[in-house]
């Protein structure tokens, strides 16, 4: 069976609703996960480099995100304001945020060809240093040079899952409003913001040796996108 260990350990996590009309909710976890597959279909395709020797895949889970943050902020305006005016038009809005991060996933490096002459194609590439940069570019996001590949009749050194992907970083932001115009009737009125900030979130990169496009960043998640709802609760 597939050998899989997962360590995992929640360093921060907190809740608390305040007196002022707002609550705030806030956690942080690290995790590691070791793994020697990416799936479990062993019957429809081979899932390791070496068939008799699974050990050399034993390496991060693609899915291995180191750090998670999550947060989220709720806000409502006082409804008790002296004025009348006012309390009608300042009281009663509801702003809500949600902030999620979290660190890349582990990328598997590829030969992009059957080098060792088996016939598995799950070669990987011959490795000579680290592959991550201290500058990451969209046309250069790792280090591409350090990868070559191995001679024909061999296995590469590179080990399974070592190249680490874009992060995720994402801010939404709600706007809303209740109005009761009828004792049984109100009216809603929401804005909401997603990715506020129009962040650039990648996706992650070509991994294969010998695509024109190894180590280039080619595509994102969606942009900002706004979206406007209106409802009538009866």
């Amino acid at each position: 069976g597939e050998h899989l260990l997962m360590r995992c350990i929640k360093f921060l996590s907190a809740n608390h609703c305040f007196s002022q009309n707002f609550s705030i909710l806030a956690n942080w976890t690290f995790s590691h996960c070791l793994d020697q597959a990416d799936g479990s279909n062993d019957l429809a395709f081979p899932q390791y480099m070496i068939p008799n020797n699974r050990n050399r895949d034993y390496g991060n889970c693609t899915y291995d995100h180191r750090h998670i943050v999550n947060t989220s902020f709720l806000y409502s305006t006082p409804s008790n304001w002296s004025n009348a005016w006012v309390r009608r038009i300042v009281g009663g809005w509801e702003f809500s945020t949600i902030f999620s991060a979290y660190s890349g996933d582990y990328l598997n490096p590829s030969a992009g060809q059957d080098n060792s002459r088996t016939g598995v194609g799950n070669d990987r590439p011959n490795v000579s240093g680290p592959s991550l940069l201290s500058d990451r570019t969209i046309a250069r996001f790792f280090n591409t040079s350090v990868f070559s590949q191995a001679p024909l009749g061999t296995f590469g050194n590179a080990g399974r899952n070592t190249i680490l992907g874009p992060s995720f970083v994402n801010f939404d932001l709600g706007v809303g409003r209740r109005v009761r115009f009828v004792e049984s009737k109100e009216f809603e009125l929401r804005f909401e913001f997603f990715n506020v900030l129009n962040h650039p979130n990648f996706n992650d990169p070509s991994t294969t040796l010998t695509s024109a496009n190894f180590g280039r960043l080619t595509s994102a998640a969606d942009p900002r996108i706004i979206q406007l709802s209106a409802k009538l609760h009866f």
